[in-house]
């Protein structure tokens, strides 16, 4: 994420070099990077006690203090000794962490996905595992530090293992992903009411012939309501992206790769997280592209595709990458899980022709 200033914010799920997360590397950073490239390590997971492994982007409230979530750790001493935590990095530099997953038998486990923050200052995000079934969770995290279960899938028609984020309506409902589950095991898109009660806005088919995808990811919301999102794989190809209306009604607007993986897929393929911006859809794709590493995509909201940028299968981008965001320019910035001089990953920026 990248606050008013220029700074961006982010996480590496290894490195920092801590050996008790041995093999791993270190259990992961939280990093940020000034406008001119010099990185500053904001926070060096270390032993697991607090958290390890965070995988989601991190949120910024209007005071300058960071929210998180690590995927491990929390409980114990060693990476696998928790089921994750969510943490706070004030702007002071202060460290904390406000809740320790997996501390009651039905609490959730494993969050993956980002949080997001109401006025009141209350969290809200899923986990992949846990709760009452063992399918996931979508859970609240109050201001006052207390945190309820929402919603615990059972991983039949409402789905199962939510990974990504949620959105929230101007009354509070709240919107997301499973992953898999539903009719036909391959996700849904559902909406969670205030109440509790949990709707399933579309179920992806992975029937022969089925063209909405499978495994879908995350969404983004326009201010007419509908829902946009990719899919890893299906669709008749390797991934699409959705649009799917309030009242549940979905359309593919793009296949990704239709010919199949032989063909090169010089129009991505795997689509990862999406932005919304202008009136205009952006984002990646894991593989594809001219140099079969990745690709940076504008789509319009009629289904037409460009590429923006095709990374080069080299150490120096050889990418995977997994989102962008923009600024008020248009310049685009995002991470990649490969490239770089070690080949671990980079911070790219994609600026505006």
């Amino acid at each position: 994420m990248r606050d008013a200033a220029g700074n961006l914010y982010g996480t590496t799920w290894s490195g920092g070099g801590s050996l008790n997360c041995s093999p791993y590397s270190g259990c992961g950073t939280v990093f940020m990077l000034d406008s001119s490239g010099r990185e500053s390590i904001l926070h060096t997971f270390t032993s697991g006690t607090d958290g390890a492994g965070p995988v989601a982007s991190l949120t910024l409230d209007g005071a300058g203090n960071l929210y998180g979530t690590t995927s491990a750790g929390g409980i114990s001493s060693h990476y696998a000794g928790g089921a994750g935590t969510v943490f706070e990095i004030t702007a002071a530099g202060t460290y904390s962490i406000l809740h320790k997953f997996g501390s009651s038998p039905t609490d959730g486990k494993a969050p993956r996905g980002s949080l997001i923050l109401d006025d009141a200052g209350n969290l809200y995000g899923t986990t992949t595992a846990g709760g009452a079934y063992g399918k996931g969770t979508v859970f609240e995290l109050r201001a006052n530090g207390s945190e309820t279960v929402l919603y615990s899938f059972r991983g039949k028609a409402d789905g199962a293992y939510p990974g990504t984020n949620l959105l929230r309506d101007g009354v509070g409902n709240l919107s997301g992903t499973a992953n898999q589950g539903g009719a036909f095991g391959v996700g849904v898109i559902f909406k969670l009411s205030l109440k509790g009660v949990l709707t399933a806005l579309h179920t992806f088919c992975s029937l022969p012939g089925c063209a909405d995808g499978e495994y879908p990811l995350y969404i983004v919301r326009t201010a007419q309501g509908n829902f946009y999102g990719s899919t890893e794989y299906g669709g008749n190809g390797q991934g699409v992206i959705f649009e799917v209306s309030s009242t549940g009604a979905e359309t593919t607007l793009y296949t990704f790769c239709p010919g199949g993986v032989g063909s090169g897929c010089p129009d991505g393929s795997g689509p990862t997280r999406l932005l919304a911006s202008g009136g205009e859809l952006y984002g990646t794709t894991a593989g594809g592209g001219n140099g079969g590493a990745g690709l940076i995509y504008q789509l319009t909201t009629s289904g037409v595709e460009s590429v923006l940028y095709s990374f080069p299968a080299n150490y120096s981008e050889d990418a995977t990458p997994v989102g962008v965001i923009m600024d008020s320019s248009g310049n685009l910035y995002g991470t990649a899980l490969n490239g770089g001089s070690g080949n671990v990953g980079v911070v790219f920026e994609l600026a505006k022709n």
